[in-house]
């Protein structure tokens, strides 16, 4: 999904993260990609899988957030050298509304998000190092993990 592009992929995950959010949501909000990475492989991975879910669920997607054009490529970097992301706010979240990533990994990108949204309060991603915690920790400074499919 991430760097092909395959929708049966992202239609997969989204419809066992779907099957596990808690009934007090009442808006998706996808973490965006870096807009020159969106251009690359033609996909936002967090708002397919978002906009999968509104359609297996009806909850609406909201996008909350813009991402800046580019920063450096995180995956398989050690925490010590990623560098931060930045998004801007566009609207606020509605009461309710739930985090959608791809893809955690230390937390740092749903951190970020969560601090600009700071009334979100559940954070769910595809797949993850770790199991279940929610935003919450990330605003604090520690992991966000995967609620929906498990370690991966």
């Amino acid at each position: 999904l991430k760097y092909g592009g395959l929708g049966d992929a992202g239609r997969f995950l989204a419809a066992a993260m779907a099957a596990r959010l808690p009934p007090a949501v009442t808006a998706l909000v996808p973490v965006p990609r870096a807009v020159g990475r969106r251009i690359r492989h033609g996909i936002d991975p967090a708002a397919y899988l978002a906009d999968e879910m509104t359609r297996l669920t009806g909850i609406p997607t909201v996008h909350c957030l813009t991402p800046a054009l580019w920063w450096p490529r995180h995956a398989t970097r050690p925490p010590s050298e990623r560098q931060a992301v930045r998004f801007r706010v566009t609207r606020p979240a509605p009461g309710g509304a739930a985090l959608v990533d791809d893809v955690v990994t230390t937390g740092a990108t749903l951190a970020v998000a969560q601090r600009a949204l700071p009334d979100l309060t559940l954070a769910v991603a595809a797949t993850s190092p770790g199991t279940a915690q929610n935003a919450a920790a990330a605003k604090e400074g520690g992991k966000a993990h995967d609620s929906t499919m498990g370690s991966g």
